[in-house]
């Protein structure tokens, strides 16, 4: 009987030791694996977030410590600033991408998102508003690209600044090779002259910047509402006859002549 019971007792202990030493090998794999992950994060976590349709306090807490962790990493970077933003946190992701943003043209959009936003959040007799504008006037001053411009613009445009949004227009009007992006440009101009509840002027502005894009069919059938809105027979008639294809009439174009 002693010895049946020492046979159990061994057994028990042989099958102790198993499962500790079982429970001591996961241990080290997972204290290895969360090693690794933080000295080297891959995708996992990226697409993770990813798939989170609305950010958490969880997935804000897992950005920082990987943001504090790569603060040089600008992936990372640009999802916590995504994450603030979608939470409110406005100040905080302009401070994180204004580091990245003269040196990598791909945040400006992300940049000017939070910007817009914080702007907005503080009350109109706030100065931190104006200390913004600053912000946003020293890219405008440093930018060359026509593509950034159009961004920069968009965003003054939101801001309510009309004119600062009329000098980029033109700026981009006279440097890009675009095409397509020069014809928008153009007709985004003249829908905010139009704004100001002046058709003439509006039609005077477009008659003005026609030269610097290259007309589209598109191009004259909206000149050609802007005339009549203006009560412009004759551009009326003149961009009517470009839409359709009409020969114009002999003589000079009293339309064409008054943009000059």
């Amino acid at each position: 009987m002693t010895k049946v019971s020492n046979s159990l007792s061994n057994a028990g202990n042989e099958n102790q030791e198993r499962f500790a030493s079982v429970g001591l090998i996961i241990g080290l794999i997972v204290a290895v694996a969360a090693a690794l992950f933080w000295l080297a994060p891959d995708k996992s976590l990226e697409r993770l977030l990813n798939r989170s349709e609305d950010p958490t306090p969880t997935s804000l807490k897992y950005l920082r410590l990987l943001a504090k962790e790569h603060p040089n990493s600008l992936e990372y970077q640009r999802q916590l600033a995504e994450q603030l933003i979608a939470m409110g946190n406005y100040q905080e992701a302009v401070q994180i991408l204004e580091k990245f943003v003269r040196h990598y043209p791909e945040t400006l959009a992300a940049y000017l998102n939070a910007l817009e936003h914080q702007y907005f959040a503080l009350s109109e007799s706030d100065p931190a508003r104006q200390a913004l504008k600053n912000k946003l006037m020293d890219l405008i001053q440093s930018e060359k690209d026509p593509r950034h411009l159009e961004k920069l613009a968009e965003t003054t445009k939101h801001l309510g600044d009309t004119q600062l949004t009329m000098h980029l227009y033109r700026q981009i009007l006279m440097t890009s090779s675009d095409a397509a992006l020069k014809r928008q440009v153009f007709e985004e101009a003249i829908k905010i002259q139009l704004a100001q509840g002046d058709s003439q002027k509006a039609l005077a502005l477009a008659l003005n910047l026609l030269p610097m894009i290259q007309p589209s069919q598109r191009t004259y059938r909206f000149l050609s509402k802007l005339a009549l809105m203006s009560a412009n027979a004759e551009c009326a008639s003149y961009f009517a006859r470009l839409l359709v294809g009409i020969p114009q009439p002999q003589g000079e174009n009293q339309c064409i002549s008054t943009g000059h």
